[in-house]
């Protein structure tokens, strides 16, 4: 979900979310996982350029959902495993390694890929 370009909120509010709002959404829609995109590429409104994915984790903690609710990483691809995008919460507190961490080789992500059985986040 986009996290960035959204201050100040009287002039962005109806084009762009915040990080506060991306957790509301995440609870509304009963989502499993939430990957926060879509800022720091252009110097659009009035909050730091690195606010958003700051701002992100502290809402995603303040609800208690920092394991299911990340910023993505500017310049990497993530392979998310669909069983860690189905996995359970109590499930989700056994690592606090980003998505991307995972020890899978190269081959066998590619394979997942290939099978349709991950998301792929760039």
């Amino acid at each position: 979900m986009p996290i960035g370009s959204y201050c100040p909120r009287w002039h962005l509010r109806q084009q762009h979310c915040d990080p506060q709002d991306v957790v509301k959404m995440h609870i509304e829609l009963g989502a499993k996982k939430t990957v926060g995109v879509h800022y720091a590429t252009w110097i659009l409104s009035d909050e730091h350029y690195l606010a958003p994915p700051l701002e992100l984790g502290v809402a995603a903690e303040e609800e208690k959902l920092s394991a299911s609710i990340i910023p993505g990483q500017m310049g990497r691809t993530m392979i998310i495993p669909w069983e860690r995008v189905e996995s359970s919460s109590s499930e989700e507190e056994e690592s606090n390694k980003s998505l991307d961490e995972e020890n899978k080789s190269l081959e066998l992500s590619l394979m997942d890929i290939r099978d349709g059985k991950c998301v792929i986040w760039c």
